[in-house]
């Protein structure tokens, strides 16, 4: 064997080796991105059931949110305020209770998911058992005696359960009621169990899954709707163990009856005593062609290609120095070629980069021109799309503040319109008495039994129980000339905070202006925080335009009431807005603080909050206009400025400063 063989053996031993390590590497890689590809496959299974067990604790939280709304609603206040002065079912409470009846209608009928109700039943029960309100139209009735069962005096929290047989059940949320800071009774509401499956649906996975509930260790619902008795149920409840959102991985059925692997996990469900359980098969999570199979593959492909290696080798070795020449040959040819080529493309670049450069000295002007006029449309559209939306702002505030006080005008109108009834009433009976007192005294010029007519006159007064009348019809009377004077004190600040808008710049006073604007904001802020203001009575009049300060008042009342409600406050506990007015004398100044107590505000957005379209709201919650628009308003049109102090967890301050004298801009 000569020396060119054995050369062209071992260049055969070395390319076949080589194939081998390669390919064993390719089957080494291939089990480890399997074995990671199954590991995120179980993360992204266990994060899509904490998706789904999210989505369930939001939906709970919404329905306590609604029954928490129900429980502070004028309507149910306004029977237990008709209560607490005395009035009973005869004399005007029972009216109190056909609008708490109709709230609940009104929230049963407008609350649905997916096009199903969301609660079958709302009952309001007091603290003696007594059903007060019901929603329950032909639905069994709870008998009475157990009503008082519900109502646990020693709960005061939150409490779910679950109620129904089979697949007809609902889930139960009870909330306390209080009044005056007396617990005055409970308000269940009954969630119907196929709309609570609705939620347990993702039409976004990207795999097929079984879901169902646990409450106290036993299924009551699955994704289907049943009351989670179904084979996929059982096998779930049986192979999952305690481990709380850790993926398990069983044997179980697929849809042909046949034996898979299967993956289930475990996940407690937001702001309920419930537990999310998700199964599906281990061949949808994790995709791909199965490790011995690619072990097969690359073992038929290592031979195939030692072999055609050493077929290859034996027919390169004898073309070899053929090729070698003529490759050598179209080589030069193909130089010679290419040169020529790049001599001619280069040759026609120049000349159309001269033509290029030619024309574009030509049109330089035209173009800058073309340019600019482009950018002032831009600019103009901009600041067109940026009053827009500065409009739109101020007509959603207006709205808001439209609703509120209708609000705040409806409650004194509805007790003046409950104590008129209730003198219109007291006005007949008083009535009758003194018109047969006329006819007794009139019978008495002729034939006078004196004692007679005193006898028959004070049964008469002791029938009209005169001294309970003597008592309630002033009070009614003062309550009535209250809440008349209530509703017209909402209305002059109202008049005087929308007259303002197409007014020019006048002498204002800013103490007045503020007063009739928290006047007007009430209803924002009367359930989240208490108001404090503190007026400097010494300050001058200011220069200013009216509708424009009073919407920067409106704008930071507001945006205080968001920082309080976001922030969040322990139940029964509100927030505190100051107002505050001081005159610095120095500076020619007049300084307003609005200050509130909510989360305060994070060092990576302070140099942003003034900044148009900044918000920290979700999508579709707000534009990002509002402090924008005071900041423009103060600095831009006022000359004055504006600035704020914030402490995480403590609170912030907005300070705005405005001169007394200053030209405002258009």
């Amino acid at each position: 064997m000569g020396r060119s063989s054995r050369y062209r053996i071992l260049m055969a031993g070395a390319v076949a080796l080589t194939l081998v390590g390669f390919i064993g590497y390719l089957l080494a890689d291939n089990y480890i991105a399997h074995q990671g590809l199954r590991r995120d496959s179980l993360e992204d299974h266990r994060y899509y059931s904490e998706e789904v067990a999210a989505a369930l604790g939001y939906f709970f939280s919404e329905r306590v949110y609604d029954l928490n709304n129900l429980a502070v609603s004028r309507e149910l206040a306004t029977y237990f305020e008709n209560r607490a002065v005395g009035m009973t079912m005869a004399y005007g409470l029972r009216a109190s209770l056909v609008g708490v009846a109709e709230r609940f209608d009104y929230i049963q009928k407008q609350t649905e998911y997916g096009g199903v109700p969301v609660y079958d039943r709302l009952v309001f029960v007091d603290v003696d058992g007594v059903r007060l309100a019901d929603t329950s139209d032909g639905l069994t009735l709870t008998p009475e005696d157990q009503w008082l069962a519900l109502v646990d005096e020693d709960s005061s929290e939150t409490r779910f359960d679950v109620v129904g047989v089979g697949d007809d059940f609902d889930v139960l949320i009870s909330i306390p009621c209080y009044f005056d800071g007396v617990r005055v009774g409970q308000l269940l509401g009954y969630i119907e169990g196929h709309c609570i499956a609705l939620q347990m649906v993702d039409p976004r996975a990207a795999h097929q899954s079984r879901a169902m509930l646990l409450y106290e260790d036993r299924p009551f619902i699955s994704d289907s709707g049943n009351s989670g008795d179904d084979e996929y149920s059982m096998e779930l409840r049986e192979n999952a163990d305690k481990s709380i959102c850790e993926p398990f991985v069983y044997e179980g059925l697929d849809n042909y009856g046949r034996l898979e692997e299967m993956v289930g996990v475990v996940v407690p469900v937001p702001s309920s005593p419930f537990y999310l359980v998700c199964r599906t098969r281990m061949s949808e999570l994790v995709r791909g062609t199965a490790p011995w199979l690619a072990f097969m593959g690359m073992v038929a492909l290592a031979l195939v290609l030692v072999g055609g290696s050493f077929y290859a080798f034996r027919a390169m070795a004898r073309n070899s120095i053929l090729r070698t020449l003529l490759e050598e040959e179209e080589y030069h040819h193909l130089e010679v070629e290419r040169k020529n080529e790049m001599l001619g493309i280069e040759i026609a670049e120049r000349i159309t980069a001269e033509q290029k450069l030619e024309q574009y000295s030509r049109n330089l002007e035209s173009m800058v021109e073309e340019r600019t006029a482009e950018l002032r449309k831009v600019i103009d559209d901009l600041h067109r799309t940026q009053a827009q939306l500065v409009q739109s702002e101020k007509l959603a505030a207006i709205g808001h503040l439209a609703s509120g006080i209708a609000h705040e005008i409806n409650t004194p109108a509805q007790y003046v319109g409950d104590n008129a009834r209730f003198l219109d009433e007291i006005f007949g009976q008083i009535a009758k008495l003194l018109n047969r007192q006329h006819d007794l005294l009139g019978n008495c010029e002729n034939d006078c039994n004196a004692e007679a007519v005193v006898t028959e006159i004070k049964s008469m007064i002791d029938e009209l129980d005169l001294e309970f009348l003597l008592q309630e019809v002033p009070d009614a009377i003062h309550q009535t000339l209250e809440g008349v004077g209530h509703v017209a004190d909402i209305v002059l600040a109202m008049k005087e905070f929308s007259g303002s808008a197409t007014e020019g710049p006048t002498p204002v006073d800013i103490n007045q202006a503020i007063a009739n604007t928290v006047t007007v904001t009430r209803n924002s802020w009367k359930k989240i925080a208490v108001m404090d203001v503190d007026y400097d009575p010494n300050l001058p009049l200011v220069w200013c335009c009216l509708g424009d300060f009073n919407q920067v008042m409106l704008n930071l009342i507001s945006n205080a009431c968001d920082a309080i409600e976001k922030a969040g406050n322990e139940p029964g506990i509100q927030g505190r807005i100051g107002v505050s007015t001081r005159y610095i004398a120095d500076h020619g100044e007049v300084e307003i603080r609005v200050s509130d107590t909510g989360g305060g505000i994070a060092e990576d957005i302070r140099s942003h909050i003034f900044d148009p379209f900044f918000t920290t709201k979700e999508v579709g919650s707000g534009m990002g206009q509002g402090l924008y628009m005071v900041h423009s308003i103060i600095s831009e049109r006022h000359g004055g400025s504006i600035r704020f102090e914030t402490e995480l967890g403590v609170g912030s301050t907005f300070i705005v400063r405005l001169p007394l004298q200053h030209v405002v801009k258009s």
